[in-house]
């Protein structure tokens, strides 16, 4: 507030000094400065304006204004900065510099080279017409906007972490990118840096709060912390895969299918290739059945291979639950019911083979895990 305070002086008295000497060359300006612009001024020392009707005030800042490039109607406020080849252009800040017309400049070490360009910040610099940046760079890594009619934005580094492209007609919007990208080639492109993964993070406000990825009116992703991820579509339309292998890795939990009638089915992947089916218990719908990530049941096997037996381990706490133990062909063995921490599964009775392991809280399956009995 004090520098806007400072530059209505500055103004006042420039105007003052006008009315003072309406006819004369130069306006008020004080001694030090040089100023040869028709109804020019200069406050501060060692200004230098040669453009007309312009104004500087700071220390050793200039207005340079030639035959072959005027640099007239131009402002500027701060020291060691320069404006040239620029009419109607405005610097303020120090050790900054204006090099076009219609250039403006808010910062420190900062440049706008191209007509209508802005650089606001400081180490920035917009090269190209219409280019805007905002942020700020290095001393020896420059934040450089050279794309026209576009806007970059970055903090402490020569790449930018926003950009904007420009539109090909004042009648359509333009492209975002996220990251180092300077040609989004979506309308949100998102690049990570070298060391860092391409992630992407929506969360909701408040616990058990739906979290929603729409793509038109008819398709929609959604999921709460503490539910299911949920895929959604019109009744007439399709999940589509195109090309590819669809890849499921270790099915451990199986794939559950509701029939006709209701019942749920779920089927896992024998050793033979086989997909065998059982009954299960249909998920919750409503997504609320499972615990967050943190709370839930985690399920120890050992020793793993084993021969005789198993000590199965959980952090039931006290809660009723129930073992499932399924071959290697898809069949479901007898359950066990359970309700502490630690169990022991005797296996002399069955063959050798990869068994797996379900651990059943509520009806549902809440950790599963994998062991081979030689």
């Amino acid at each position: 507030m004090r520098y806007l305070d400072l530059f209505s002086i500055l103004i006042i008295f420039a105007l003052l000094g006008v009315n003072k000497v309406s006819v004369s060359q130069t306006c008020a300006t004080c001694p030090g400065n040089t100023v040869t612009g028709y109804q020019s001024s200069a406050f501060g020392l060692g200004d230098t304006v040669s453009g007309d009707y312009s104004f500087a005030a700071g220390r050793n800042s200039q207005i340079i204004s030639t035959a072959q490039n005027a640099s007239h109607y131009s402002n500027v406020i701060g020291s060691w900065s320069r404006i040239e080849k620029g009419p109607h252009s405005n610097v303020i800040g120090s050790f900054s510099q204006a090099l076009n017309d219609f250039s403006f400049v808010f910062g420190t070490y900062a440049k706008a080279k191209g007509s209508y360009s802005f650089a606001i910040g400081s180490h920035v610099e917009a090269w190209s017409g219409g280019s805007f940046v905002i942020g700020g760079g290095k001393i020896d890594a420059k934040l450089v906007n050279a794309i026209s009619n576009s806007l970059m934005i970055g903090f402490n580094s020569q790449y930018p972490t926003l950009f904007v492209s420009e539109t090909s007609s004042g009648k359509q919007s333009g492209k975002v990118g996220i990251g180092n990208v300077t040609d989004p080639q979506a309308k949100l492109h998102i690049k990570a840096d070298a060391n860092e993964e391409a992630s992407l993070l929506i969360e909701s406000g408040a616990p058990n709060q739906d979290i929603n990825i729409r793509m038109g009116q008819n398709h929609r992703i959604s999921a709460t912390d503490e539910g299911n991820l949920n895929f959604e579509t019109l009744e007439d339309r399709h999940f589509v895969f195109r090309q590819g292998d669809i890849y499921l890795e270790d099915i451990q939990s199986g794939i559950i299918m509701k029939s006709p009638n209701g019942q749920c089915w779920r089927g896992i992947m024998t050793d033979q290739g086989m997909l065998s089916f059982t009954q299960s218990t249909c998920p919750n719908e409503n997504a609320t059945a499972l615990k967050p990530m943190q709370e839930r049941s985690q399920l120890r096997v050992f020793p793993n291979p084993t021969s005789n037996s198993i000590t199965v381990e959980t952090s039931l706490k006290g809660q009723q639950g129930r073992l499932l133990l399924v071959s290697s062909d898809g069949k479901q063995l007898s359950p066990m019911q359970i309700n502490s921490d630690k169990t022991t599964l005797n296996l002399n009775s069955y063959a050798s083979g990869t068994y797996l392991i379900h651990l059943e809280v509520n009806g549902q399956i809440v950790e599963s895990a994998k062991f081979v009995k030689q």
